[in-house]
Order: C-alpha cells, then sequence, then structure tokens
C-alpha cells in the first residue's frame, strides 16, 4: 500500500521529499486533498527545521495542482466520478474533499453553475479551506459573477493575505472589470514577489 510503505519511509527520514511526493499523490489521487496539502507543509517544516533548505519548485508545483484540483479523478470517466461523489455527498455533507472533488468534475464538464452549490455549503463549514476558496472563486469566474468573485476573494484574503492562488485570481478579476492598468501593476508586483510563479508571467504576456 502506497501510502503505509511512504509513511514507514518518513518515520525513518522525515526529509525523505520522494516519500513526502508519494504520499501527497496517493491522498490526491484518492481524494483526500486536505491530506495532500498538509503533507506537502509537513514537507516544508522538516526541510526547513532540519536541512534549512526550502522545499523544491518540483514540489511546489505538485501543491499548486493538487490545490488546483488537478490530479483528482483520475481513474474511470468523469460522469461515474461524478456519481460516486454526489453519493459520498449525501453520506457526508459539507465535507471539504467531497465538495472540492465535485466542483472540479463539475468545472471539467464545463456545468461551474451545478459546482457552485457544493463548494459554497463546504466552505460556509470550512472557512478557512484555501482549495475551497480557490475552487469556487474559478467557478465563479467561469460564470462571470464578477460581483461575488469580488466577496469570495475578500474572504480567501482574510484568511490568507497575499497568497499567490487568490492574487492570481484576484489578476483575473481586475482583467475581467477591464482595469487593466491596475491588473499589470499587480501582476508586476506579483512577479517580483514570486519570481518562481509562471502563472504571473503569462498573466502579464496576456495583459499586453
Amino acid at each position: 500500500h502506497a501510502i503505509r510503505a511512504a509513511s514507514r519511509l518518513l518515520e525513518l527520514d522525515p526529509v525523505d521529499v520522494v516519500a513526502h511526493r508519494e504520499l501527497m499523490l496517493a491522498y490526491a489521487r484518492t481524494g483526500r486533498t486536505s491530506q495532500a496539502l498538509r503533507q506537502f507543509l509537513e514537507c516544508r517544516r522538516a526541510l526547513v527545521t532540519d536541512l534549512g533548505v526550502e522545499p523544491s519548485s518540483e514540489m511546489s508545483r505538485l501543491q499548486a495542482l493538487i490545490l488546483a484540483g488537478i490530479l483528482e479523478l483520475q481513474h474511470g470517466s468523469l460522469d461515474k466520478g461524478l456519481a460516486d461523489l454526489q453519493a459520498a455527498w449525501k453520506r457526508k455533507p459539507g465535507h471539504p474533499d467531497v465538495a472540492l472533488n465535485i466542483g472540479v468534475a463539475f468545472g471539467r464538464l464545463q456545468r461551474d453553475a451545478e459546482a457552485v452549490p457544493y463548494l459554497r455549503e463546504a466552505l460556509a463549514a470550512n472557512p478557512r479551506n484555501l482549495a475551497l476558496v480557490v475552487n469556487l472563486a474559478r467557478s465563479q469566474i467561469q460564470l462571470a459573477d464578477l460581483p461575488v468573485l469580488e466577496k469570495t476573494l475578500a474572504r480567501g484574503f482574510q484568511a490568507y493575505p497575499d497568497h499567490p492562488a487568490l492574487l492570481l485570481l484576484q489578476i483575473k478579476l481586475l482583467t475581467g472589470r477591464n482595469q487593466w492598468k491596475e491588473a499589470e501593476l499587480l501582476a508586476l508586483n506579483c512577479r517580483a514577489a514570486y519570481p518562481t510563479t509562471p502563472d504571473f508571467v503569462v498573466l502579464l504576456a496576456l495583459i499586453n
């Protein structure tokens, strides 16, 4: 079992990055997004405390993929996966990982309006869940629901000030309102603050 094997390796060596990565993947692919993200934080804590270094760009990219919901639902069709998730929601209404995966599935099917109620309900019960905030905001962008998007981002910034995932969405909000100068200025500041995050460079190119 991948989770059990990787956990044992980390008991022997807490800075085994490969084992941390395997755990993150195993959790994400079985729908346990929160645990996958917590594993990244545990990896970072061990590296900083024991070695005085930050996680590699590869590990940070994996965290971003998990946060964006890209690694979920890799087994079986989306329709079957969605049906299974909706059945899980009936058993555990408001569960953040179930809501996140439902949101991802509806998003891939371009049915964002159906994703929003699940994400909102889960976020109401878990207001500091960053993955829920980000995925709800992404659905609101697709629906061009800018006033509600602004409220979602404000809520996210209260818990996670200056988080790059939220800043990216804030730039998209500004461009959606045709506030191009404000969007460009924010993107420039973000690129300077987060030079290893390529999304800000891409957004700058699109704005210009």
